[in-house]
């Protein structure tokens, strides 16, 4: 029993100061916001200034507040985007739409396409085809929201024909609106060049705009000349392209749907009388829950065994709780028992990995085994896979 009030204590006091180093870096900021109301309202006022410095902090209090199930929310960040190209700070306003979508944001491609609009990129702008506003603005809003981006000073940048390099690294690290935003200047310096409009083409192929990528593909082959070596190959994917244009869109499987991510846990626990490694692998899904198959190494009463089960875990905040299945075994004990849990989890700056500590207990139900409380503390680390098919 002292074992059992000892770990709630040390639970208790770890998510105590937790919150207290979250209220420290949101005090920091001119307005103490923990959701985007507030943020939203200035902005649909065009309160530009009031606006950022409330999206600041409750990205901030969002960063301080992490977990699995409550990272920083990629549509608030791609609104403080939009902010931030209203404001005319352009650079950061591309880097931070770029966040928002490395995030998930569920109206990532909008919110990009926007802060292209309001620096004056509109031809590249395109590349994202139709997508879908924002349920949080009207029509009207959206329309009184457009006419505020003749504005605004649009961005300028000088570039020369060796910029593209930097296009091709942009493209490749997935900074997308970035990569857009250097090629609509590298275009309009040079719009007769055959391989930026391929370059483009690649671009719009890989954001699944086939249409796009087969029109700027079609006016690369239109510049190029009659013995260019790259002209029948050129041809013939502009003939794949426009193949795809008339496939019937692919459906999503239910991995695909739910945004899966795989995780994997590795950790140790403790226990009276015993000790064990254990490592658990499994998928976290949008709506928080995580499944997963674990297995292990233990040392009981001096004796060498393992354990094998199943668990399932949902992820409120920094609160996780579990249940699941786990079979302990050794040379002269073979126990299956229901194993419930509650304990923290505090996610890195990155999203990346977790380091988690959690209080549980194991009820056996077969092999005549006895009730007993654990403390476990692990890593978790979450691994983002690309389940989505590239059209080719």
């Amino acid at each position: 029993m002292r074992y059992f009030l000892f770990s709630i204590i040390l639970l208790i006091h770890i998510g105590a100061s937790a919150q207290s180093v979250g209220d420290l870096v949101k005090g920091t900021f001119r307005y103490q916001e923990t959701d985007v109301t507030q943020a939203r309202e200035s902005f649909r006022a065009g309160r530009y200034d009031e606006a950022a410095a409330r999206y600041e902090a409750c990205i901030a209090h969002a960063q301080a507040n992490r977990s699995p199930s409550h990272g920083v929310d990629g549509n608030m960040v791609g609104e403080y985007a939009v902010v931030l190209a209203l404001q005319g700070k352009h650079e950061l306003a591309l880097l931070n739409a770029d966040r928002a979508r490395g995030l998930g944001a569920t109206w990532g491609d909008w919110y990009g396409q926007q802060v292209l609009k309001i620096a004056g990129c509109d031809y590249v702008a395109q590349a994202f085809s139709q997508p879908a506003t924002p349920t949080w603005l009207i029509a009207k809003e959206v329309s009184e929201l457009e006419s505020r981006y003749l504005q605004v000073v649009k961005l300028e940048q000088v570039v020369t024909r060796s910029d593209l390099r930097r296009f091709y690294v942009l493209q490749s690290s997935g900074q997308t609106v970035q990569a857009l935003a250097l090629m609509d200047a590298l275009m309009k310096t040079y719009p007769d060049v055959a391989v930026l409009h391929s370059s483009y083409s690649d671009l719009c192929e890989q954001m699944g705009n086939a249409r796009l990528a087969a029109s700027e593909l079609n006016t690369a082959v239109s510049l190029m000349d009659a013995n260019d070596p790259g002209r029948t190959a050129a041809n013939e994917h502009l003939r794949e392209l426009q193949l795809i244009q008339n496939k019937a869109p692919e459906k999503l499987s239910w991995l695909q749907k739910q945004e899966a991510r795989f995780i994997w846990y590795v950790g140790g626990t403790v226990a009276k009388k015993s000790y064990s490694l254990n490592t658990r692998l499994g998928l976290y899904t949008k709506n928080h829950s995580s499944y997963s198959i674990n297995v292990g190494a233990s040392l009981i009463d001096k004796k060498f065994g393992g354990n094998i089960g199943l668990s399932y875990y949902y992820t409120f905040h920094k609160l996780v709780l579990g249940s699941g299945l786990t079979y302990q075994f050794s040379k002269d004990s073979h126990v299956v028992s229901f194993s419930p849990s509650i304990g923290l989890t505090f996610l890195n700056a990155s999203q990346t990995s977790s380091f988690d500590i959690t209080l549980g207990a194991h009820f056996p139900f077969t092999g005549g085994g006895k009730t007993s409380l654990y403390l476990s503390l692990g890593k978790t680390f979450y691994f983002d896979v690309n389940l989505k098919k590239k059209a080719k």
